[in-house]
């Protein structure tokens, strides 16, 4: 069973911190053990936002290692394309044309679980890309419980580190404008997961993320 982390509340039944370093010892101290694991970045592409009706295009993860980066368009069948949302169609630029020869669910999910196994999955709005690769592992019969237990969800982590300044929108992009880091570009699973990584290399070294929001 995938477990995921409950981020902690930094406040609950602490005064606030009057400093900005005391705010971060408070902050940090608090965050599970899991922060000091091996760690792979995952993001996910699809159709749409629902989880039974549509699926996965593109996949990525990412590791520790500047070098340590893995990506794979996966088939697209007709019946799936007629049940595309036109925005997330037109979101993440697909081309049925660039999709000509992807690689199969089945052969795409088998070198995914490869790479991830044993490693905490850490991910920008993790329950959405777990949500998607459970159901498509079940649609081709890998058991969903292969999934590595625990999971980080930097949207989570973002909103209860970046709220301190000022930050009221979490989205990635959004968060790592506000901290002046590259965003996503392109909204291919590749660059989502680079994103995820800068933006949680950054919240979780409070000397970096300090410099950054004082500028």
């Amino acid at each position: 069973m995938v477990k995921f982390v409950k981020m902690v509340d930094v406040n609950e039944g602490v005064r606030r911190p009057h400093s900005w370093r005391d705010e971060f010892d408070h902050l940090y101290k608090k965050l599970p053990p899991i922060f000091r694991r091996k760690a792979v970045f995952v993001d996910i592409e699809t159709t749409g936002v629902q989880v039974e009706r549509h699926q996965i295009i593109d996949i990525a993860v990412v590791g520790p290692d500047e070098k340590d980066e893995w990506q794979s368009k996966m088939h697209v069948s007709d019946t799936a394309l007629a049940l595309a949302s036109e925005g997330a169609i037109k979101v993440t630029g697909f081309k049925k044309s660039e999709w000509v020869g992807a690689p199969k669910i089945t052969e795409v999910l088998t070198s995914f679980m490869q790479r991830v196994r044993g490693h905490v999955l850490i991910g920008h709005n993790i329950m959405f890309d777990i949500g998607f690769i459970r159901r498509a592992l079940g649609q081709v019969g890998i058991p969903a419980d292969f999934l590595p237990p625990p999971c980080v969800d930097t949207y989570m982590l973002a909103k209860q580190t970046l709220t301190h300044f000022g930050l009221k929108k979490f989205a990635l992009d959004a968060c790592n404008e506000f901290l002046g880091l590259p965003r996503e570009g392109d909204h291919r699973a590749l660059g989502g997961a680079l994103a995820c990584k800068r933006l949680y290399e950054t919240l979780t070294n409070p000397e970096d993320l300090l410099k950054r929001v004082k500028k």
